[in-house]
């Protein structure tokens, strides 16, 4: 089955959140929201907000453009 944009996203946060050592509580203090809004993003099991992407993106120092495209 093929991935979808939505699990590719979340994948590549959670990638990028493990390189950077952070537990999801960290991330999500500093993003500002609940543990599962990023759990459901980095299972792709969620349709989040922009919003919410540009957040998370911010708090792990990363260009949220990297994740989008599942190439």
């Amino acid at each position: 089955m093929k991935t979808t944009h939505r699990q590719h996203v979340g994948k590549m946060f959670k990638m990028i959140r493990g390189f950077r050592k952070l537990s999801q509580e960290e991330v999500c203090e500093i993003a500002k929201i609940s543990r599962p809004t990023l759990a459901g993003l980095e299972s792709g099991e969620t349709n989040t907000s922009l919003d919410v992407m540009v957040a998370v993106a911010s708090a792990l120092d990363c260009n949220l453009d990297i994740t989008i495209d599942p190439k």
